[in-house]
Order: structure tokens, then sequence, then C-alpha cells
């Protein structure tokens, strides 16, 4: 009943419907949430989230940019003393 209303009707309409099946919203609470959460809590926690995706993805490049240096000074290690083993490395 809700879906068939929601997709035929526009965005003033869905909120009208919305709003008369869950109510009003109330300020300083997210919704499905519980009444610790508010909007700015939700917003610090994404704001974060971004941050440590941005940091992570920072981190696995300078880890490829380090091992591809380690193997290029692996490389010229090994030219330079063609009789040095792996472990002396």
């Amino acid at each position: 009943m809700l879906e068939g209303s929601m997709q035929n009707t526009s965005s003033e309409t869905m909120e009208k419907t919305f709003e008369s099946m869950f109510g009003k919203e109330r300020p300083g609470r997210v919704r499905y949430y519980g009444r610790t959460v508010t909007p700015s809590v939700l917003k610090r926690n994404q704001e974060i989230d971004a941050i440590h995706k941005g940091y992570a993805i920072e981190v696995n490049s300078l880890t490829k940019k380090v091992e591809g240096l380690e193997t290029i000074v692996k490389f010229v290690l090994k030219q330079q003393n063609p009789d040095l083993n792996e472990g002396g490395i």
C-alpha cells in the first residue's frame, strides 16, 4: 500500500504519507537510531569514517611505494654484489 502510493506521487505527498505513518520529525533526534544519536553526532561519525577511509587508502599507496623501493634496492645490491645471497640482502 505505502510503496504503491509513494511511486505514483510527488515528493511532497510522499513526505506527508511518511509523516502520517511515523509521526512528525523531532529536532535533536535521528529516526531509528535511538535517543542517544543526534544529527550532529551522526554527521561527525560519518566525517570520521570518511577520514579513516582516506588514510587507509593513503597508507596502502605508501606501502606499495615502499615495496617498490625495496625491490629496486635489492636489484641494485644484487648487481653490485652478484655472489650475495637473498638472506644477506
